[in-house]
């Protein structure tokens, strides 16, 4: 049994402080005589279980705690069950159900905790039984069971604990007992009961002994026929009061009076007929009310409690054809308590919300996982973690009641639902707050949104234990930052640079001199950047080391130029080569350092006879320095003291030689240099070439030094060679010159192209291979080829190459190319700019016995190249890519969860089908998408439906279809082109090829049939041109072959994706064009000329003339509508028949105007009238501006307060308000003048395309 949606139930009459949603009514079986609540599958959620009298049934409806439910698809059988009422009688912790039975019986029915019931076990009881009371009776901790039955008796039967009951105990109560509830009317420990007798007209009360036996007390009278009756207390003084529902249409209320016993009844008006009545807190206010289902009226009456124990006045809500039965819970779990009446007549159950949900259904925030998952009762403890790239997000809300309003805020600003939100860095407040239909309960969810600080780079990443190193630190996030930590301890000193750096002074080590890696954190927004590898500071507890000194301390050296060596050792983070400091008598000396073997190694020169002192120091790479070392020896060469060195070293044998003629652009220059004294100086060594000092080598072993030169040109050239001995004596400075001729005379600027040659796979070649490898020969006989330009395209897209220069050659790998052709084009310029003609070839690809989809017949065609752009026409597609069901269905399964079936046809224009494709499509609830060199079409399978249905099922059998998507192969001109122009008066220019989209199914006998139009649009996207264009002003439009025009049939730019979008409904050629239209009285200083623009590109708005738009004309209603149905893309029905007489057919704003009513966007100015002629006011404006969005979106708008910020607020109509403040809110309009709204002036036709722009650009 499935869920059956009726007529809505409008309620009669609202009430200021509480009320109801029109009902939605469930089908039950047969004559549901009674209903009872609970939770019967253990999820939470309340469900319903129903007694079907007529159907000999107990039905069950699992609710999903927003209100909705959903009827199990069997009936437990329960021969003519009259009432039903649920408790845990076997106390397994499962509800379970006891229904009185026509036969007299009562069958005890146990759950299983899933929903469903146990066969009835039945028990006899008084004659007629009706409802029953469920209680523990006798403080033995069972649930005990009491029923009323019209012969006038109480059934009293004790439970066992385990679904069974002992026998029967009968109390006399009355004239025809009808209902009977128990509560604790005594004011002792023990529960009473009390009983409606609908002949005797009172109410009788039975008290309880606490033993399971009871004691008739009294009796009160009630009404003329009471029926059914419920216990709360009214008055709030602890103490269960009655209500009773009459059947001459009144409420009959008794007030405990303390005292065991109940005051004088009073009446309350609710309908006629009143059978059943419920208690409830319906408004929220804390305060019991009544409601009463009224079975000849055919309403709900609710009556509203002041706490007192009196009720306010009714009000009446729509029920279903004779409600006899009425419960109350709160089924959408928003606190509030809700209503469901049983409807004997209609066979179904009315389910009657409060209007005071002010829950969530769902919160979405796409940027990131909402952590707990959402749930409509968790209202805070929500985090979402975002990366610091994601600087905003969006926040959608759903309400569970769609007339509640949620408003969301950022860090205290308010945001708008499904609109980017700025992040900061650190921790953001998001706070939705739902606001109830009855416009005072509020329910606030908040979301903690962390943007994280983020640290890519600590640099240096290692340093002394002692701290004190100065780091650089990179990342993001850094704008705000409040603090800095390694490991835990706070960084010394930082400063914030930029968002993305910091420098900052390392603390010492958290455990003093240690060594050992810690996270260095930054703190911003509150929050701390996650620990990571490039974040990670090593503290280096151990100082380096320096031994094996030579010359040992306190030794004698013989030699006057000893080589000084050390070993430097650091365990951790190694020598520092760059600190390394070598002193001989307080001189620095040139070392040079040995990483591998960790030894540094100097010499001395010319060390005078005696003591030298020697001191070596060093650091390791963390900061930390060796103790400095310092030893001394002795120099005794056994040579008497020499007089100081006077004399000059000598430059000579120096090549080239002077004036030499060299042959080479790159001669070798080298010289001997000699000194008898000191010894020469290396790094006084200076050698110049025409003035450019040129890097050089010394050998001190023969006393040479060399230079190395690069490309000289042609010509004389100038060498000069400096040098110094150890005492500071200057060899004469050496000057030489000599020329370069290397044989080649002054070129002329080159100007030759290069050329591509040798190209592989050749041109018409066919391979058998689905990776061929490219190859060309690039000849250059000048500057040579410029590797940086070599681009190799294969199919229009760009290949990875490598370019060998030795060889002249590039090469290019390709991946798994589908069978059939493939267009190749090479371009390359030399390094003097010359372009080589652009290579373009073709290939053909054929794998033999492949697995491919591709079909294996197919000619290649070795056309040496083609033009693109413009309409000329491409080379024929090879044959059709073909799939059978068996492989669609495998593209169907790898598809996934995806909502369509990808198709790629690589160079095949059509693709061949099962005719069963539709179906297949469907049954996977799959659109089918068909890509080709950058074109697609997204079809639904209702089109594809459409197309088999045309044939009977035998020819269907043997047919297939067709779908292709290819350029057009026919010779079109731009004389369509230039026709849209004439019509138009605007400037269109073609930007792409012609594209054919066909979709048709081919019976084996038989002529082949397509689609006038398509049942759902299908989807085309073709490329956006690469030349240059105003996106804006682009379209797709499709030939009309018999009027030899373009027509625009739309175009939704995805310029990310670098497509445009257009919902086709038939077969046609189609085409990017550029459309720019101008108005002599729209100039581009105009205020809305971009505007206007804009939407006569989309088709939106036309001037009134071909040349005059009028932006300052008042814009009539069905102008408006016409232009909105335009923007839309609203289709033209068929039907254009509409109930207003002012709307004659053959207006050319009729159809427009049909569609508008159709689509829910207008309604007339009255029930006959739509006034197509009467000028549109700004309030009229903003209510067709939301119902537009909300057509277009699927999505309902929320109002803001903006409106209240404008002096003229007030006079707003009321039935405009609500529209006025979304349109506001949503950025559809603003103020006409500073502080003014003018809700009642008319508007113009500039301002009309204003909005519509706007509502376009959302």
């Amino acid at each position: 049994m499935g869920l059956l949606l009726l007529l809505p139930l409008f309620p009669l009459h609202t009430y200021a402080d509480g009320g109801f949603h029109s009902g939605v009514t469930y089908s039950t079986g047969y004559y549901p005589a009674s209903a009872a609540s609970g939770d019967f599958n253990g999820d939470g959620h309340e469900d319903i279980t129903v007694a079907n009298l007529g159907g000999h049934s107990v039905s069950v409806l699992l609710g999903d705690g927003t209100g909705r439910f959903t009827t199990l698809d069997h009936d437990t059988p329960v021969q003519s069950p009259r009432a039903i009422s649920v408790g845990d009688l076997n106390e397994d912790g499962k509800l379970d159900v006891v229904t009185t039975n026509v036969q007299n019986t009562v069958s005890v029915l146990l759950g299983d905790g899933e929903g469903g019931l146990a066969l009835p076990d039945d028990y006899s009881t008084a004659g007629s039984p009706r409802y029953t009371a469920i209680g523990d009776f006798n403080g033995d901790g069972h649930q005990d069971l009491a029923v009323a039955s019209e012969s006038g008796h109480i059934s009293v039967m004790l439970g066992q604990g385990n679904g069974q009951f002992g026998g029967r105990t009968d109390y006399h109560a009355g004239a025809v007992g009808r209902s009977v509830v128990a509560g604790n009317f005594t004011g002792d420990a023990n529960l009473d009961l009390a009983v409606t007798n609908s002949y005797s007209n009172d109410v009788t009360i039975l008290t309880g002994t606490g033993t399971g036996a009871f004691v008739l007390s009294d009796f009160y009278f009630a009404d003329i026929h009471p029926m059914i009756m419920t216990t709360a207390d009214f008055n709030r003084d602890g103490l269960a009061d009655l209500a009773a529902a009459s059947l001459n249409g009144n409420v009959s209320v008794l007030l405990a009076n303390g005292s065991g016993g109940f005051g004088f009844r009073t009446h309350y008006a609710a309908g006629a007929g009143a059978y059943s009545v419920a208690a409830g807190d319906f408004n929220g206010d804390g305060l019991t009310d009544l409601a009463a289902a009224n079975s000849t009226s055919n309403t709900i009456s609710v009556l509203m409690g002041d706490g007192t124990g009196s009720f306010h006045p009714k009000v009446d809500y729509a029920a279903g054809s004779t409600p006899e039965t009425l419960i109350a819970g709160d089924f959408n779990e928003d606190g509030k308590t809700d209503l469901a009446a049983g409807n004997v007549r209609s066979d179904s159950l009315s389910v009657l919300l409060s209007r005071s949900d002010a829950k969530l259904s769902s919160l979405s925030v796409p940027q990131g996982t909402l952590t707990p998952s959402f749930s409509p009762k968790t209202m805070s403890g929500y985090t979402v973690n975002v990366e610091n790239s994601v600087d905003s997000i969006t926040v959608t809300p759903t309400t569970a009641d769609p007339t509640a309003a949620a408003v969301v805020s950022a860090n205290g600003t308010p945001a708008v639902p499904g609109a980017a939100i700025p992040l900061r860095v650190g921790t953001n407040t998001i706070e939705v707050e739902v606001t109830a239909a009855d416009g005072t309960t509020t329910r606030k969810y908040t979301i903690m949104v962390i943007r994280a600080v983020e640290v890519d780079r600590v640099t240096p990443s290692i340093g002394p234990s002692a701290g004190g190193q100065e780091v650089e630190i990179t990342g993001k996030g850094f704008a705000k930052a409040s603090g800095v930590k390694f490991g835990t301890v706070a960084a010394r000193t930082f400063v914030v640079n930029s968002d993305s750096s910091i420098t900052a002074t390392a603390p010492a080590a958290e455990h003093g001199s240690v060594t050992g890696a810690v996270y260095v954190t930054v703190t911003a927004g509150g929050t701390d950047s996650a620990p990571g590898k490039g974040s990670i500071y090593t503290y280096d507890g151990t100082l380096p080391t320096i031994s094996e000194v030579r010359p040992a301390d306190g030794s004698t050296v013989e030699t006057s130029s000893p080589v000084i060596t050390a070993s430097l050792h650091d365990a951790d983070s190694g020598i520092d080569p760059a600190s390394i400091a070598v002193r001989l008598d307080d001189t620095a000396l040139e070392h040079n350092y040995n990483a591998e073997t960790g030894t540094v190694t100097a010499s001395a020169y010319s060390l005078s006879e005696g003591r030298h002192d020697l001191t070596i120091d060093v650091t390791d790479l963390a900061g930390n320095a060796a103790a400095s070392w310092s030893s001394s020896f002795l120099v005794d060469t056994g040579q008497t003291t020499e007089e100081p060195d006077t004399a000059s070293p000598v430059i000579q044998s120096v090549t080239p030689a002077n004036g030499e003629v060299v042959t080479t652009a790159r001669p070798a220059i080298s010289a001997a240099l000699a000194d008898i004294g000191s010894g020469i100086d290396p790094a006084s060594i200076v050698v110049r070439l025409d003035n450019t000092a040129l890097r050089y080598n010394y050998h001190a072993e023969t006393g040479t030094v060399t230079a190395s030169t690069y490309s000289l040109s042609d010509g004389r050239h100038d060498l000069t060679i400096d040098v110094t001995d150890l005492a500071g004596n200057a060899a004469a400075s050496w000057g030489s010159s000599f020329i370069v001729d290397t044989g080649q005379t002054t070129e002329e600027p080159d100007t030759t192209s290069p050329v591509i040659q040798s190209v592989t796979p050749a041109n018409g070649e066919v391979v058998t291979t689905a990776r061929p490898a490219i190859s060309a020969a690039l000849v250059e006989t000048g500057s040579g080829i410029d590797p940086a330009s070599i681009v190799v395209r294969l199919d229009n897209t760009t290949l990875e190459h490598n370019y060998h220069a030795e060889t002249g050659t590039v090469t290019a790998a390709t991946y798994s190319l589908s069978d059939g052709r493939h267009d190749l084009t090479i371009d390359v310029t030399d390094l003097a700019g010359n372009a080589a003609a652009s290579w373009n070839s073709s290939f053909t690809v054929r794998v033999p016995d492949s697995d491919s989809d591709s079909d294996s017949d197919s000619d290649s065609d070795s056309s040496s190249g083609h033009s693109s752009g413009g309409y000329s026409s491409e080379p024929a597609a090879p044959a059709a890519y073909s799939l059978s069901v068996k492989e669609l269905n495998e593209r169907i399964a790898e598809s996934g969860a995806s909502s369509v079936v990808r198709i790629d046809l690589g160079n095949h224009g059509q693709i061949l089908l099962p005719p069963s494709a539709g179906s297949e499509l469907a049954r996977a609830q799959k659109r089918l998408l068909i890509q080709s060199k950058g074109s697609s079409v997204e079809l639904p399978s209702s089109v594809l439906f459409a197309l088999a249905d045309q044939l009977n099922k035998e020819a269907l059998a043997a047919s297939q279809i067709r779908i292709a998507l290819q350029p057009d192969s026919s010779a079109v001109t731009e004389e369509a082109v230039k026709a849209a122009g004439r019509a138009s008066g605007a400037a269109i220019r073609p930007m792409g090829a012609v594209t054919e989209f066909t979709l048709t199914i081919e019976p084996k006998d038989g002529d082949t049939r397509g689609l006038n139009s398509f049942p759902e649009p299908v989807i085309l996207r073709l490329p956006l041109p690469s030349q240059e264009a105003a996106v804006e002003l682009l379209g797709i439009y499709h030939l009309d072959e018999s009027g030899g025009k373009w027509n625009y049939a739309g175009g939704k730019p995805d310029v990310p994706n670098g497509t445009l979008e257009a919902a086709l409904t038939h077969n046609s050629k189609y085409a990017v064009l550029e459309y720019s239209k101008s108005y002599a009285d729209v100039t581009a200083q105009h205020w809305a000329y971009d505007t206007i623009r804009v939407l006569s590109a989309k088709h939106a708005v036309q001037g009134v003339t071909a040349s005059e738009f009028a932006p300052e004309k008042i814009t009539t209603r069905t102008d408006f509508v016409t232009m909105l149905v335009r923007a839309l893309a609203i289709p033209y029905a068929e039907d254009r028949s509409t109930p207003f007489v002012d709307l004659p057919a053959g207006e050319w704003y009729t159809g427009a105007a049909a569609a508008a009513v159709q689509a829910g966007l207008v309604q007339g100015v009255d029930e006959t009238h739509f006034a197509p002629e009467a000028p549109i006011t700004r309030e009229q404006m903003a209510a067709l501006m939301v119902r537009a969005y909300e057509y277009k979106s699927g999505k309902r708008l929320t109002a803001g307060g903006q409106l209240n910020s404008y002096h003229d607020a007030d006079q707003v109509s009321s039935w405009a308000a609500d529209a006025v403040n979304k349109a506001i809110t949503a950025g559809f309009m603003q103020g006409r003048s500073e502080g003014y709204f003018d809700p009642t002036a008319e508007a113009t036709r500039a301002e009309t395309a204003a909005v519509i722009y706007k509502l376009l650009s959302q």
